[in-house]
């Protein structure tokens, strides 16, 4: 059995596990010292580089350089510790990692990845000993995700934990330079103030849980930029296809290909996740897969589709309509559940459709893939906040406007968007269990915990109006 213990890890785990929030740190610690003055290091390192570049040194920019060397010293500090702590503690204890991390194990060990066999094998194989009780580790990651973390079931659980968030961590900074280096805005005060997006809910969490998002993240909007920016189709299909098969969701790309004539790509994002499926089908074989989609995939949905975290679109139809064990609707009408869902998410990607239709041109690219992507986000049975790292996309968008073209209304969205999922909604939980101690939640307060599927919504008009505004290709 492998003792998923450290004794530093375990240390700083369980000291960390006593704190109220993430950032409970003590600044008089030696660990926060050392974070803060390398973070005055390249503070000033990037400051007094920018001071010799510059031919004018006014006031109003020796100011605004001083403020965002600041925020980037502030969000570098806060954004290690952060990701210090939650790693650390991540790779001691069970995650959404885990399941990727035992799949892969089960799979060299020729069992089940599902259900009680791997439930047993995990069992044997992993004890967490920070966790008095031993958690019940279920695997609802489809069966790709096995093969996909095979190389780090050859590592202890920690270090193999710590190796992914690092692999997550670089490629969040490569899509960021990319989005603000793709739209001319990777100026010297942008990059310091895209800092503040190390300390930003969707990222945190993704840390937190090891999760493949931002990844997933990379793969769908890299693709988009090669695809419409450098005219790679080959290499925008393979990533297109390799996401399809982390996640089932962005399988909706294909439509936005299909609309936008990109038959080579199209092409290639069908063999690379025909590919992928056969051989999942050679190595894991056909049974798990089929249990997968016939019985796990339901059973998932079941579990998690009424969660308080949960965004999408079905999430708030249950909540409305459905009494779960977080909540209680506005009107009990759980048969309606289904059938309201699948009327919505039909007229959403319908209309998407016929968008796509209407303006398939390459002026309306960038605003029909924002359109897809938020589409695939919403009617998604289950999206998770980290899940939508992929807004990005459309926040660089809305930067470009407001820097380069000084549109105010760009900034508005941005920054409604920004604090819309910058709220811990973890915190937003207990102060709503806690403000109803005897009775159930009731159904306003739980919508009030799901800010995300609103900022979805936001943003799908914002782009809406976006795509509308433009002329159609004739």
């Amino acid at each position: 059995m492998q003792s998923v213990d450290t004794t530093a890890g375990v240390t700083l785990a369980r000291m960390t596990l006593k704190l109220d929030t993430a950032l409970d740190y003590s600044l008089g610690g030696s660990l926060s010292k050392s974070i803060l003055a390398i973070s005055v290091i390249i503070g000033m390192a990037f400051y007094l580089r920018r001071r010799r570049a510059m031919k004018s040194h006014s006031v109003g920019n020796t100011i605004g350089d001083l403020c965002t060397t600041v925020t980037l010293i502030l969000a570098l500090t806060l954004g290690t510790l952060r990701w210090l702590e939650f790693t650390i503690v991540g790779s001691v204890v069970a995650s959404d990692f885990t399941q990727d991390y035992i799949a892969a194990h089960a799979l060299r060990q020729g069992v089940s990845l599902y259900s009680s066999p791997l439930k047993n094998f995990a069992a044997e194989q992993l004890h967490f000993d920070i966790m008095k009780i031993q958690p019940e580790v279920f695997n609802f990651h489809p069966p790709f995700n096995a093969l996909l973390f095979l190389p780090f079931s050859f590592v202890p659980h920690p270090w193999a934990f710590i190796s992914w968030n690092i692999i997550a961590t670089l490629a969040y900074a490569v899509l960021i330079y990319g989005l603000l280096e793709a739209y001319g805005i990777a100026t010297f005060r942008t990059l310091q103030l895209g800092t503040l997006l190390l300390i930003w809910e969707p990222f945190v969490g993704n840390i937190a849980l090891g999760q493949v998002s931002t990844v997933l993240a990379l793969l769908i909007i890299g693709g988009f930029l090669l695809l419409e920016r450098r005219e790679r189709p080959v290499a925008a299909g393979l990533m297109f296809g390799l996401a399809t098969l982390i996640k089932l969701f962005p399988g909706l790309i294909f439509l936005y290909l299909l609309f936008r004539r990109h038959w080579r790509c199209a092409g290639i994002m069908a063999v690379t996740v025909s590919s992928g499926l056969a051989l999942t089908l050679v190595v894991i074989g056909s049974a798990d897969i089929f249990y997968y989609l016939r019985d796990l995939l339901p059973e998932h949905v079941r579990a998690f589709a009424p969660y308080p975290f949960n965004i999408s679109i079905e999430s708030v139809v249950r909540t409305l309509l459905e009494k779960s064990r977080f909540s209680v609707p506005i009107v009990a009408a759980p048969a309606a559940v289904q059938g309201l869902t699948l009327l919505l998410n039909s007229f959403l990607l319908l209309g998407l459709c016929l968008l796509a239709r209407r303006y398939p041109g390459p002026e309306n690219a960038e605003n029909l893939f924002v359109l897809f992507c938020l589409t695939m986000l919403l009617i998604s049975p289950i999206t998770w906040p980290h899940t939508c790292l992929v807004i990005l996309f459309p926040m660089a968008m809305l930067w470009h406007d407001g820097l380069r073209l000084g549109q105010r209304n760009a900034w508005r969205v941005l920054l409604v968007i920004l604090i819309l999922f910058a709220i811990p909604d973890r915190a937003l939980l207990k102060e709503a269990i806690a403000s109803y101690p005897l009775t159930p939640v009731p159904w306003y307060s739980m919508l009030g915990l799901k800010l995300g599927f609103f900022g979805l919504l936001i943003l799908w008009a914002t782009f809406y109006r976006r795509l509308v505004a433009v002329r159609p290709h004739d």
